[in-house]
């Protein structure tokens, strides 16, 4: 759903979405052209996400931004902000009660990007006291190009990931099963982090990071472990295997974000 923005920013993204394979079917962008049409259509639909122009007038954007926390809190929001008004977004953002619920988005491919991990992760989600505690005061962080090597064998989970991973400063490389990861890995000894799905055909999580562990270059390379869902022993499992943390799905990218800094860029 885009709320209070042109219907051009509406149709470059829905173009955009509809052309990515496994995502045409699932969505649908509605446009709004004004704050007032926004509680009637959160009362008839609950949107994966609020796009929000931030272009338009400042009081606008405020009443929309205070309606979607007061009716809808848990829908993730993104301002969209054009070159033209370069800087107006993160004002609005800090200005905001939670800043950290808000996303903020420099072009029409970022949007897209962003959708579309919405789209693939699941959509909104709630959060735990442990997510929201391990979040808390932290800011997003910013990487400066290290590289991320995902392992597995859906390719909608890569596209997400890549795109979240890409959008604040990683660079991704990815690898369709375990054998073809450990061999891209051999290949980009740069790699600063391993992201490795666990249930994968063949060669799963658990012999990927042992086989990986047992690489004289790779010993103390961090690895996370992504599971489908939360099974009792999962966690153990994979730290047993060899891996740093584990993480489940729908994967929420703003503690993976702040994983990833923990491992690679520690304080």
């Amino acid at each position: 759903m885009e709320a209070a923005g042109t219907s051009v920013l509406a149709d470059a993204a829905a173009s955009a979405l509809e052309s990515l394979a496994g995502v045409k079917d699932q969505v649908e962008v509605v446009s709004l052209p004004t704050a007032t049409d926004l509680r009637p259509a959160l009362a008839s639909a609950r949107p994966i996400c609020v796009v929000v122009d931030a272009g338009c007038p400042a009081a606008q954007v405020r009443t929309l931004l205070e309606e979607v926390a007061d009716t809808a809190p848990s829908i993730p929001v993104m301002l969209y902000e054009s070159a033209a008004n370069d800087g107006v977004a993160e004002q609005l953002r800090r200005a905001e009660r939670d800043p950290a619920r808000l996303e903020v988005a420099h072009s029409i491919p970022q949007v897209a990007e962003r959708l579309t991990l919405h789209v693939l992760t699941g959509g909104p989600r709630p959060s735990s006291p442990a997510a929201e505690s391990g979040r808390a005061g932290r800011e997003l962080p910013r990487f400066d190009g290290e590289k991320v090597l995902v392992i597995d064998d859906d390719i909608r989970n890569v596209f997400a990931l890549t795109s979240a991973l890409e959008l604040q400063g990683l660079t991704v490389v990815y690898a369709g099963n375990g054998r073809e990861g450990i061999e891209l890995l051999k290949q980009n000894e740069d790699v600063a982090l391993v992201l490795v799905d666990i249930m994968m055909p063949g060669m799963d999580g658990y012999a990927t990071t042992a086989r990986i562990r047992a690489l004289e270059p790779f010993g103390d390379l961090p690895i996370v472990a992504v599971s489908a869902k939360a099974m009792k022993g999962d966690r153990e499992k994979s730290l047993a295997a060899g891996t740093n943390e584990h993480v489940t799905k729908p994967v929420d990218v703003d503690l993976l974000l702040l994983l990833i800094k923990d491992l690679i860029k520690p304080e």
